[in-house]
């Protein structure tokens, strides 16, 4: 008899179980089933509320109540109203920014803020991007750093010119003046590139081509005895690109200093370079000063 009723309690229990499936899958079906949502806004928050969370640390979790400005630290905000914005360890979040301004750039209708404590912020896209001798709209993926600028895609305006459509832009300068900048265009076209040496009136047009993505026009390339269809034309381990705008190697050459042990060709010497600045000598120690790289830059001579 026990036997009995335990077997139609299981049978019952089967059903009951399968019933709440159904029920289950019913709901999320229906489009009523519990969705992932922030936390629920703890306040309104106003201009007030959000410079005191930034000055004190204090969390901050809500919704903004008409336009919010609100300038900290060498950081400006300004927020449309319904915008919703969290503040976790001063790290500032927000769905939708108007203007931004920071010590690493500017910024104009920016969406998907994130904004840390020393000025540097990252967004999904935004109108422009700015620093003083340079500017990318309609940027996405968009970062900025106290003395670099990157994006995704978008449009850059530098030196009187500008390259529409440019893909993995970089920007690296220093208090707002550019020391380099990569982009990887993506279409061909004819642009009028202004000669930063002249008074404004020298100008001429140019196809710019890149044939292997380096960052080097084919036409530089085939002037300064490059392969424009090899990113790396000598095969040392370090794009052309870096050996004629970054590092102070030659691109023609696999192995430009010679006799430093275990160092076989540019790219060892970049690493080795990294570890020996305080304690290289001779010619090579020389080098390092001349070049401004015992403060740990490695970067080349700006007047050639």
């Amino acid at each position: 008899m026990n036997k009995k009723r335990l077997e139609r309690f299981n049978v019952f229990l089967r059903i009951v179980l399968v019933l709440l499936n159904l029920f289950l899958i019913l709901h999320v079906v229906s489009g009523d089933a519990p969705r992932q949502t922030p936390a629920d806004p703890n306040s309104d928050i106003d201009s007030d509320s959000l410079t005191s969370s930034l000055a004190s640390g204090s969390p901050l979790d809500g919704v903004t109540v008409g336009v919010v400005s609100s300038s900290y630290d060498g950081k400006e905000l300004v927020i449309p109203p319904d915008t919703y914005v969290s503040v976790v360890d001063r790290v500032v979040k927000v769905d939708s920014v108007s203007s931004l301004k920071t010590k690493s750039a500017s910024g104009s209708n920016i969406e998907g803020l994130t904004m840390n404590t020393d000025g540097s912020w990252s967004a999904r896209s935004g109108d422009s991007v700015r620093i003083p001798k340079a500017e990318a709209s309609n940027v996405r993926d968009v970062s900025a750093f106290p003395e670099r600028v990157s994006a995704r895609s978008g449009t850059l305006m530098f030196g009187g010119s500008m390259f529409s459509d440019v893909e993995d832009l970089i920007i690296v300068h220093r208090g707002g003046t550019p020391l380099s900048v990569s982009f990887v265009m993506t279409k061909s076209d004819v642009y009028i590139v202004r000669n930063p040496l002249s008074s404004g009136s020298i100008k001429s047009a140019l196809e710019i081509v890149d044939t292997d993505s380096d960052g080097l026009s084919d036409d530089f390339e085939k002037m300064n005895y490059l392969d424009p269809l090899k990113k790396d034309s000598d095969g040392d381990g370090l794009t052309d690109y870096d050996e004629v705008a970054i590092y102070p190697t030659d691109a023609t050459r696999y192995n430009t200093f010679t006799g430093i042990t275990g160092v076989t060709n540019d790219y060892q010497f970049i690493q080795w370079l990294s570890t020996h600045r305080d304690s290289a000598g001779g010619d090579i120690g020389k080098a390092i000063i001349s070049l401004g790289l015992l403060n740990g830059s490695i970067a080349r001579d700006s007047d050639g």
